[in-house]
C-alpha cells in the first residue's frame, strides 16, 4: 500500500487557497500549510492501513477571511476524504495573531484503508 494522503489532501484544498506542504512560499495572504506523519499499521502479510494526523494552518492579514478558507477546506477535507478506502474527522481546532496575522489551525486524524 503506498501513502495516498497526501496526495487526496493536496486535491481537496489546492483550489481554495495555495497550498504548501511544510512551510508557506506564499507572496500574499490567504494561504496555507499542512504537514503530517504517517503511521504505517503492518500485520505478516503486509500494510493494511495508513493513519495520519494532519495539521492545516490557514494564514491570513483578516481573521473573517482565514476562518472562513480554514471553514473551507474543512469542508473539502471531510468531503473528499470520507469515500473510496479513506476515513477523516475533525479533532482540534485553534486561532491566534501574532504580528497581525492570523493562523487557524485545524487537526484532522485521516485513515487509508486501500
Amino acid at each position: 500500500m503506498i501513502d495516498n494522503i497526501g496526495k487526496k489532501v493536496t486535491e481537496a484544498v489546492g483550489n481554495i487557497v495555495p497550498f504548501y506542504l511544510y512551510e508557506g512560499a506564499a507572496d500574499s495572504y490567504p494561504y496555507a500549510v499542512y504537514f503530517y506523519t504517517p503511521e504505517y499499521h503492518r500485520t505478516k502479510d503486509g500494510v493494511y492501513k495508513i493513519t495520519a494526523d494532519v495539521t492545516v494552518q490557514v494564514y491570513s492579514d483578516a481573521f473573517d477571511e482565514a476562518y472562513e478558507k480554514a471553514d473551507d477546506i474543512c469542508d473539502a477535507l471531510l468531503a473528499a476524504l470520507n469515500a473510496d478506502g479513506f476515513k477523516c474527522d475533525m479533532n482540534t481546532g485553534s486561532k491566534e495573531c501574532v504580528e497581525d496575522v492570523w493562523n487557524v489551525e485545524v487537526v484532522y486524524s485521516i485513515t487509508q484503508t486501500v
